[in-house]
C-alpha cells in the first residue's frame, strides 16, 4: 500500500513540475494558420488563446493584428515582442479588443490595444470579471458605452503597470456608468505609472455622463506616480470621480481637465491625496478643482490643490508645470512642488518616468519628495541639437541650483553643425569655462566665444553641441538664443541617451 502511495505521490510531483509552454504568434508567417512553435508561429492571437492551457506564456511578433480576442476562461501570459518592435492588437470597431470575462487571471505586456468599439463596456479592456496585469502598454482610440478605455466590472482585480490610456471616447451612459477612460465597477484597481490622457465622456451630449478620465462606482483603487490629464465629460468630473469605497491618489497629478457642469473632480466616498498636484480645472460653472460632497471623507495631505485644501502641508500655490497647453506636466526648476511632499507617504520608488523618486531637487541637502508625478532632478548636462547654416550653437551649463545672480559660461562656434564638443560634465561646479584647447573643440568657420551669460530667475541652463562625442548619458532642458544671445526660450529637463 506503502508503495502505491509512492507511485501516486511520485507521478502528482512530475506532473505538477511539468514546465508551462510557450506559444509563438507572427502574422507575418506565410505558412498560416501554423503551428505555434518558435519555427512556424501561428499567425492569430486569438488562434494562440485557444490552443493554450493554463499557465502558459503567449509570444507575440511585432505587426498588426486584426482581431478581438477573448481569453476564454484561459489564464495565459500575453507577451508582445519587446520595443522597437510594435506590436498592435486592432478591434477593427467590432467589439471589445480584448475581453476576460470568465474570472481567468491573465497579464498583457507591450502592446498597443486600439480601434475597439463595445455597445456596453471596454472598448479597449473588458475585464468582467477578471484577474488582470496589465503593463508596458497603451490602449487607445476605442469607444463603448461606458468604460470606453478599460472596464473592470464587479469582482474583477486589475493593475496597470507603465501604461498609457489615452483618447478613448464613452457615449451613452447605463445607470451610473460612463467613465473615458477607465472605470471601475464594485472592482479593485491598482495603477502604477499610468497615464490617463485626453479621454472623454459623453459623446453623445449627455448631462448625466461623468468622469472623463476616471470613474470609480462602489471600487477601491489607488494610484501612484500616475497623471490624468486633458480628460473632458460632457458632465461633470472631467478628470475623476469617485463615487462609493476609496480612492488613493499618491504622487499622482490630475491636472487641466475639464467638463460642461460641476467640477472639475468630485469625491463622495473616501478619498486619500498625498504627495500630489490637483491644478488647472477649466468648467463653466465652478472655480473648484476638488469637489466633495458633505457624506464624503476627504484627506488632502502635502499636496497643491488649485483653490486650496485643509491638510497639513498643502498649497494653494501654481505648481509651474512645464508646458502644460502642450502635455507636459514636468515640474520647471522653480515650481513650489520640489521637496514639498513628505516623506512619510512614499509612493513607488520611481516616478511616472521611470525615474529615481527620492532626489534632492533644490539642492538644499535634504532628500524629499516631490509633489506630482514627475520628480525634479537638475543636474548637468548636454544635448545635440540640429542647426543650420545661418545659426549659431553653443554649449551652456550651470549648476544647481540655477538662482538668479548664477552666472554660466556659454560656448558659442560658427552654425555649420560640425562642431565638436565632448568633455566631461564636471558635477558640483557653479561656472563652467570651456577649454578651447582644439583636443577637446574643434571648429571651422569661426573661433570659439566665451561668454558669462547672467541666469534671471529660474533658468534651465542648456546645451547646444552639435555631433559630441558618443556614449555620454544625460538630461536636456531647453535654453535658447537670438544672433545677439539674448535667452528666448526655456523648457524644463528631461532625461535623454546620446547613440
Amino acid at each position: 500500500m506503502m508503495l502505491q502511495h509512492l507511485a501516486v505521490w511520485t507521478a502528482c510531483a512530475v506532473l505538477a513540475a511539468a514546465p508551462f509552454d510557450t506559444i509563438y504568434v507572427d502574422v507575418t508567417n506565410p505558412n498560416c494558420p501554423g503551428t505555434g512553435t518558435e519555427a512556424d508561429p501561428y499567425c492569430s492571437v486569438q488562434v494562440a488563446i485557444d490552443a493554450a492551457s493554463d499557465g502558459d506564456t503567449i509570444q507575440v511578433a511585432g505587426g498588426i493584428y486584426l482581431e478581438n480576442i477573448d481569453f476564454n476562461g484561459k489564464s495565459v501570459d500575453l507577451v508582445a515582442e519587446p520595443a522597437p518592435a510594435v506590436t498592435i492588437i486592432d478591434g477593427q470597431q467590432n467589439g471589445s479588443v480584448i475581453r476576460a470575462a470568465s474570472g481567468e487571471t491573465i497579464s498583457i505586456t507591450g502592446f498597443v490595444i486600439r480601434n475597439g468599439r463595445s455597445e456596453i463596456g471596454g472598448g479597449g479592456v473588458l475585464c468582467d470579471p477578471c484577474s488582470a496585469t496589465i503593463a508596458n502598454s497603451t490602449i487607445t482610440s476605442n469607444e463603448a458605452n461606458f468604460g470606453a478605455g478599460v472596464f473592470a466590472g464587479t469582482d474583477s482585480i486589475l493593475a496597470t503597470v507603465d501604461c498609457e490610456i489615452r483618447d478613448n471616447s464613452s457615449s451613452v451612459p447605463v445607470g451610473n456608468l460612463s467613465g473615458g477612460g477607465v472605470l471601475g465597477n464594485r472592482a479593485e484597481l491598482s495603477l502604477t505609472r499610468t497615464a490617463i490622457v485626453g479621454n472623454s465622456t459623453g459623446r453623445d451630449f449627455s448631462s448625466s455622463s461623468r468622469g472623463g478620465g476616471l470613474l470609480l462606482s462602489s471600487c477601491e483603487a489607488v494610484l501612484e506616480n500616475c497623471t490624468i490629464s486633458g480628460n473632458y465629460a460632457f458632465g461633470k468630473g472631467g478628470g475623476f470621480v469617485n463615487n462609493g469605497d476609496r480612492l488613493v491618489l499618491s504622487g499622482c497629478t490630475v491636472a487641466y481637465n475639464s467638463q460642461s457642469r460641476y467640477h472639475s473632480n468630485l469625491n463622495s466616498g473616501e478619498l486619500l491625496v498625498y504627495n500630489s498636484i490637483v491644478w488647472g480645472t477649466r468648467n463653466v460653472e465652478s472655480s473648484q478643482t476638488l469637489y466633495a460632497y458633505s457624506s464624503a471623507t476627504t484627506h488632502v495631505s502635502y499636496s497643491i490643490v488649485e483653490g486650496g485644501y485643509p491638510g497639513p502641508g498643502n498649497l494653494d500655490a501654481a505648481p509651474h508645470l512645464t508646458a502644460p497647453d502642450i502635455g507636459d506636466y514636468r515640474l520647471s526648476c522653480d515650481s513650489p512642488a520640489i521637496d514639498a511632499g513628505a516623506n512619510v507617504f512614499p509612493p513607488e520608488d520611481d516616478d511616472i518616468d521611470g525615474q529615481p523618486r527620492y532626489v534632492d531637487g533644490n539642492s538644499d541637502g535634504f532628500v524629499q519628495i516631490d509633489m506630482g508625478a514627475h520628480e525634479f532632478d537638475f543636474q548637468w548636462a548636454y544635448q545635440v541639437i540640429p542647426s543650420s547654416p545661418s545659426s549659431l550653437v553653443g554649449f551652456v551649463a550651470h549648476a544647481p541650483p540655477a538662482q538668479a545672480g548664477n552666472t554660466a559660461w556659454v560656448f558659442i562656434s560658427g552654425g555649420d553643425g560640425q562642431s565638436t564638443g565632448g568633455i566631461p560634465i564636471p558635477g558640483d561646479t557653479r561656472r563652467l569655462m570651456l577649454d578651447p584647447d582644439p583636443i577637446f573643440f574643434q571648429w571651422l568657420l569661426t573661433p570659439p566665444l566665451l561668454r558669462e551669460v547672467p541666469l534671471t530667475g529660474c533658468s534651465n541652463g542648456t546645451f547646444f553641441v552639435a555631433s559630441p562625442q558618443p556614449g555620454f548619458a544625460g538630461y536636456y532642458a531647453g535654453l535658447s538664443f537670438d544672433a545677439g544671445l539674448n535667452v528666448i526660450s526655456v523648457t524644463n529637463t528631461k532625461r535623454f541617451e546620446l547613440p
